[in-house]
């Protein structure tokens, strides 16, 4: 497929902004990644979610942070950027 476009859900830029600079400049890498490979695996592996999220992949910002989205024909949809299991 080609690009994708890509769309945010409420919250997604609040908790953008509150990431350290570093961890917002892999963020938009793999903001970027999504609109080029969608959930296929590129600049980080994309890793199928399970239960209430199942049809959402997750991408790895650090340790502690990732990328939650869903594929919708030729959108992506940017579910989350939060911490992995709720933790801070």
């Amino acid at each position: 497929m080609g690009l994708y476009k890509l769309c945010f859900r409420d919250g997604v830029f609040e908790s953008y902004n509150e990431l350290e600079k570093k961890e917002q400049k892999k963020v938009f890498s793999i903001f970027k990644d999504i609109i080029r490979n969608g959930s296929e695996s590129g600049y980080a592996h994309s890793e199928p979610l399970k239960g209430d999220l199942s049809g959402h992949f997750s991408k790895t910002v650090d340790k502690k942070n990732r990328v939650i989205f869903k594929i919708v024909e030729d959108r992506a949809e940017v579910a989350s950027v939060e911490t992995h299991y709720g933790d801070k």
